[in-house]
């Protein structure tokens, strides 16, 4: 894997935001990179971005993203990210009054760590700080190293978010 360039997390995220826009939704309430969208070192690649109609009585609309290479040859797609888009902004169900959450345990966050396994983040991309998990929820500390330049949210500190999964 060493030189594999992986379609960012954010990405993702970005293409969702922009179909939800697109069909009157609010936020996004689910998201899952299935399958790791590795970019090719040359030639290009289509991606499919498909909102389906409301599924369920309170709005939401199922959405997936597809990729396959831009080769003219009819290549199959590949699912790359499923989730769920909300009609509604949604609401903190949470409290955060005391950090970490009580009960919450902390967990080893190391970049050498994911470089060993073959995930190497360049330092703008290596943005969790602090890790805890709780029950099945897991909260972060992340940081921008760099300026947050014009973003409303830059794409290096919502990977950084990803990085807990």
């Amino acid at each position: 894997m060493v030189g594999t360039v992986v379609f960012p997390g954010a990405a993702f995220v970005e293409l969702a935001v922009h179909a939800a826009d697109r069909v009157g939704c609010g936020s996004i309430r689910e998201l899952t990179v299935q399958t790791p969208l590795v970019l090719p070192e040359h030639g290009a690649l289509r991606l499919r971005v498909e909102v389906s109609e409301p599924t369920t009585d309170d709005g939401a609309r199922p959405i997936r993203i597809d990729a396959r290479p831009d080769t003219g040859t009819g290549a199959s797609w590949t699912c790359h990210a499923t989730g769920v888009l909300d009609v509604d902004e949604p609401s903190p169900d949470w409290d955060l009054t005391a950090w970490p959450p009580a009960g919450a345990r902390p967990v080893d966050v190391s970049y050498d760590t994911l470089a060993d396994h073959g995930y190497r983040y360049g330092p703008l991309f290596q943005g969790l700080q602090r890790m805890w998990r709780h029950n099945d929820h897991v909260y972060a500390e992340v940081a921008l190293p760099t300026d947050p330049d014009a973003y409303t949210i830059h794409p290096a500190l919502l990977d950084a978010t990803l990085h807990t999964a």
